[in-house]
């Protein structure tokens, strides 16, 4: 079930992650981290397949985006689910 709403969540991310609007765009990519880190935190969906969707809308927002800002804050998006799955041993 999760990850069939994750795939839905996703594309809805991915497209207004690319918003030409910068802030509405940035906006987008934070709430997108902020819903990874609520997903990763439930130990039932801990798995690798899982968290690998979770990183793939960020993956994409990365390669289409040219505008350095978004780019720097998909980076630190990135860091912080890395530093919450080392901390709590979920990888």
């Amino acid at each position: 079930v999760w990850a069939r709403i994750w795939s839905v969540l996703a594309n809805h991310f991915i497209s207004a992650g690319s918003h030409q609007d910068e802030k509405i765009a940035m906006y987008a990519i934070d709430s997108l981290r902020q819903l990874g880190m609520k997903y990763l935190e439930r130990a039932e969906l801990a798995n690798f397949t899982f968290q690998n969707d979770i990183l793939k809308p960020f993956v994409v927002l990365m390669r289409n985006s040219q505008s350095e800002s978004k780019r720097r804050l998909i980076v630190d998006c990135i860091v912080q689910l890395k530093l919450l799955l080392f901390a709590d041993d979920k990888i």
